[in-house]
């Protein structure tokens, strides 16, 4: 059997006060769809990369275990703000089974497993090389890293990741 118990009205002070918080709340999203958003509290869509190069091989041995290395293009980016900054990192498995390499001023940089890059650099867009240390073991790594450029002006950071087999060939 159900009891039916009606609602209780609010007061009007209840309802009073449950208007006014509703109205700040719809101006504060006001605010922010119309104010805040183009500033940069939301990402701009800039961050990409693009595959420079192929799988290449970069050491001698049996083809299957011979670490592969693979050039990344990250776009460049017209407009940053001044507290623009941008990173480029393996994720997941590949962070210990992989190194970062930037080129800077005609030379490779070794980075590890996480690069960050300047304003200017950013705004050029740059070339990262991804170089497996370890060979394929299918039991433990496929070989494949992911790897993520985020690029960071305003409230939420653009991101962008690529998974890369370094041993296609």
């Amino acid at each position: 059997m159900h009891v039916f118990a009606p609602e209780r009205v609010p007061t009007a002070r209840q309802a009073r006060r449950r208007l006014i918080v509703g109205g700040i709340a719809l101006a504060l999203a006001v605010t922010l769809s119309v104010v805040a958003l183009p500033l940069g509290i939301r990402g701009h869509g800039v961050a990409r990369l693009g595959e420079a190069t192929a799988a290449s091989e970069i050491s001698a041995g049996p083809a299957d275990e011979r670490p592969g290395a693979v050039e990344l293009r990250t776009a460049p980016v017209a407009s940053l703000t001044r507290d623009a900054s941008a990173t480029v990192e393996l994720v997941d498995g590949a962070a210990s089974r992989a190194r970062l390499s930037l080129l800077r001023d005609g030379a490779w940089v070794d980075g590890g497993d996480r690069l960050a890059l300047s304003r200017d650099e950013t705004a050029a867009g740059v070339t990262v090389r991804i170089r497996a240390v370890t060979p394929r073991d299918d039991r433990e790594w496929d070989g494949i890293a992911t790897v993520r450029l985020t690029v960071s002006q305003g409230f939420l950071p653009d991101v962008d990741e690529v998974d890369i087999d370094l041993f296609a060939s």
